[in-house]
């Protein structure tokens, strides 16, 4: 019979040196690739910076959602955000004027026309707001004129805590007209908006979509700047263009409102001397004195349908649309009628709008007047919310 051999197993503390080198070569290779050889990268589009191939995957992500990467930024293998040598990001312009409205700058977003169509970012208010500190804020005197926090509201008033708002019409000799009769306590209160919610030409929208985008209690229809490239443009303290063209409206943070010659212009004085809006259509439907005029900077004098804003005093506001060209219903008014509503309805300042079948007037989600042939679309809008 043939004897078996068996062969003896190796010794525990052999086995264990053999575990330990194992451990130890591969822990080499690792340093070896890791900390010596050199990293493959991949090189973005403009050829201007390399990031790790591992991060590829990180900038693919932000170029799909670029609202948390704009600017077109490189993602780096350390996971900082920087943009090409080539292409200035948004966060660099953010760090070359981290406080755009601070200091002696004011905002000035066009300065001979309405090519710009970009939107200021909310939030972003004028110089002349920040130095101003709110002015007009809190009209003491008309504390009467609101409630102690209830809405009122019927057929043709809406009164609040901070907005009274009264509509009427009126239809004198064969004319028809509305008057929105408007106190406020916070001049923030009368706010403008853009079609679309945009600055530039040719953007337009109807008055009443506009003003149920905004929350409007009442509205009318603004100067339709978008037609022209000329023209003062300055909505909710912010200036887009300072190119007058005649006379300008401007109503400022402390709630007074004025009358700007075009010579008289100086957009940097405006604005710091308090401007939060300013229209360019006109004319002007007052004296100084706040009498009614019978000569008028304008050629369009004949019987239209209209639109105009007017001024008491901080505070205290009106809206006017006349109906027109619409034969036993309303003829319009004449430049020189519109002047002497004004003077009757005891304003001290007043100022004609885009008219014809642009005018047209709002209140509490409705149309309050006819406007001719249908009405138009327009630019913009002045309106009144909380």
């Amino acid at each position: 019979m043939e004897k078996t051999s068996k062969k003896r197993p190796l010794p525990a503390v052999l086995l264990a040196g053999c575990d330990i080198l194992l451990i130890g070569a591969a822990l080499c290779v690792f340093a070896l690739f890791h900390h010596v050889l050199p990293r493959a990268y991949a090189v973005d589009q403009s050829g201007s910076r390399p990031y790790s191939a591992s991060a590829a995957a990180v900038a693919s992500a932000a170029a799909a959602e670029p609202a948390q990467n704009p600017g077109n930024d490189v993602v780096l293998a350390d996971d900082r955000i920087e943009a090409p040598d080539s292409v200035e990001s948004a966060a660099a312009k953010t760090a070359a004027k981290p406080e755009p409205n601070s200091g002696d700058e004011i905002v000035f977003l066009s300065t001979g026309g309405v090519e710009n169509t970009s939107v200021p970012p909310a939030g972003v208010e004028s110089q002349a707001a920040e130095k101003a500190g709110s002015p007009g804020l809190g009209f003491g005197r008309f504390a009467d004129k609101f409630t102690d926090g209830e809405v009122i509201e019927t057929e043709g008033a809406y009164i609040s805590q901070n907005v009274n708002v009264t509509l009427t019409k009126m239809q004198v000799n064969g004319v028809t007209y509305y008057v929105e009769d408007i106190y406020l306590r916070n001049i923030e209160s009368l706010r403008t908006a853009f079609a679309e919610s945009t600055y530039g030409r040719s953007i337009t929208d109807w008055v009443l979509d506009m003003a149920e985008d905004n929350g409007a209690i009442a509205a009318i229809n603004g100067d339709y700047y978008g037609a022209t490239s000329n023209g003062v443009v300055i909505r909710n303290g912010v200036l887009y263009n300072a190119n007058p063209d005649g006379e300008a409206c401007v109503l400022f943070y402390d709630g007074t409102m004025k009358i700007v010659e075009e010579a008289d212009f100086d957009a940097q004085e405006l604005m710091e001397a308090g401007a939060y809006q300013a229209w360019s259509f006109g004319p002007s439907l007052l004296s100084a004195d706040g009498q009614a005029l019978s000569v008028f900077k304008s050629r369009i004098s004949n019987y239209n349908p209209r639109t105009a804003i007017g001024y008491y005093e901080p505070g205290h506001y009106l809206f006017v649309v006349v109906d027109g060209r619409q034969a036993g219903y309303s003829n319009g008014m004449t430049l020189a009628q519109l002047s002497a509503l004004f003077e009757e309805l005891g304003a001290k300042v007043a100022y004609n709008l885009d008219g014809g079948k642009t005018s047209a007037m709002t209140f509490e989600g409705k149309l309050a007047n006819q406007p001719s042939q249908g009405g138009r679309k327009t630019s913009d809008i002045i309106y009144v919310s909380e």
